[in-house]
């Protein structure tokens, strides 16, 4: 080494090692009066932002919920659910990221949403511990992603799910136990294959521990931009906007309310027309959006609002984003499948909003 650049070097370190050692000093310390000011800051901030979202959750779950103010008390009030809430505290007052305190505030926050057990929530407590902001957005991504065509050939979602699991380096998310990773031979492809095929391709499964940690973390995924808009959800240009899609939705009186509603019943299936029947001329991109167990009552009385297709097509120019609603016999004589009928680019903004499974 050049001796001027060796002398630099010498002189470099010696005027950094004071520092160091001041930076040192203060971490190990942490009785240090300026520490514990920033870290009681850090924390009163934390417990701030938890009421603003405790209200926001509970604004959200009021809408899908009748029972929400009575379950809610009685969540709050419950000696476990306060335990899982000073978990989340505790992780929070020594969490040095921002990022993730607010993670952890979002989680604590849903504590209020009592469609899940106490047990639940705790062990998405503890799944979260492991996982980054980015961690969880990723999951969203790979779990939003739905199958699509190639051509004439159907790729399973799972096989899609993979990619972008793949794309998005989640390794973090199969050892926390949000996705499970499995080879698919052809013998498990069952009797119908393309013999074009390989012998078989690795799939990406969420599991019951990631579909959780989604229904906790909602409302935070919902506040930040995807990292890669998931295959299936392309959008074409002739869509329309989702302020029209919304004006063709509230069309029909108390849709939108009860969708929301219906939600929390079970689970709801949304049929999408793949890329290849969106992009086609004329467009093929008709789709449903499926609610299993809804009270017959509600059912019958918003099918019976819902235009039928022959007045809807009447109307100048109302033809082309209609919505229509029907009613079948459930499972039993006090419930109703409902399904909501329309175009694609319409009611993909409503399926998004009820949490729909997209198929």
């Amino acid at each position: 080494m050049d001796p001027a650049a060796s002398a630099a070097l010498v002189a470099a370190k010696l005027a950094l090692a004071p520092k160091i050692r001041a930076w040192a000093s203060h971490v190990l310390d942490p009785n240090t009066s300026r520490f514990k000011e920033a870290r009681d800051e850090m924390f009163r901030e934390w417990v701030a932002d938890l009421q603003v979202l405790a209200r926001e959750q509970f604004a959200y779950l009021s809408a899908r919920m009748d029972d929400v103010e009575a379950r809610t008390d009685e969540r709050v009030r419950d000696a476990e659910s306060q335990s899982v809430l000073m978990n989340y505290a505790r992780a929070a007052n020594t969490e040095p990221i921002g990022e993730r305190r607010r993670m952890l505030d979002f989680a604590a926050a849903a504590l209020l949403d009592a469609r899940l057990t106490v047990a639940e929530h705790s062990r998405v407590e503890r799944i979260v511990r492991e996982l980054d902001p980015k961690d969880v957005l990723w999951l969203s991504a790979i779990d939003r992603a739905t199958g699509t065509y190639q051509g004439r050939k159907l790729v399973p979602a799972e096989r899609v799910r993979f990619t972008v699991w793949s794309h998005g380096r989640a390794d973090v998310l199969v050892a926390a136990g949000c996705i499970r990773i499995q080879h698919v031979t052809r013998e498990g492809l069952g009797s119908v294959h393309d013999p074009d095929e390989p012998a078989g391709f690795d799939t990406a499964i969420v599991t019951r521990e990631g579909d959780l940690v989604l229904r906790v973390l909602r409302l935070y995924v919902r506040s930040h931009p995807d990292p890669i808009l998931s295959p299936g959800h392309e959008r074409t240009p002739d869509d329309c906007s989702e302020e029209e899609a919304w004006g063709a939705i509230d069309t029909v009186p108390d849709l939108r309310a009860s969708a929301i509603r219906w939600s929390a019943i079970g689970h709801v299936l949304y049929e999408s027309p793949k890329r290849d029947f969106r992009a086609a001329s004329p467009p093929k991109a008709k789709a449903v959006l499926r609610f299993p167990a809804v009270p017959a009552a509600e059912g019958d009385t918003v099918a019976a609002l819902a235009s039928p297709p022959e007045q809807s097509s009447a109307v100048p120019g109302g033809s082309a984003k209609a919505v229509h609603v029907t009613a079948q016999p459930g499972s039993d004589a006090n419930h109703r499948v409902v399904e909501i009928q329309g175009p694609h680019d319409v009611l993909r903004w409503l399926a998004d909003e009820v949490d729909a499974r997209w198929t």
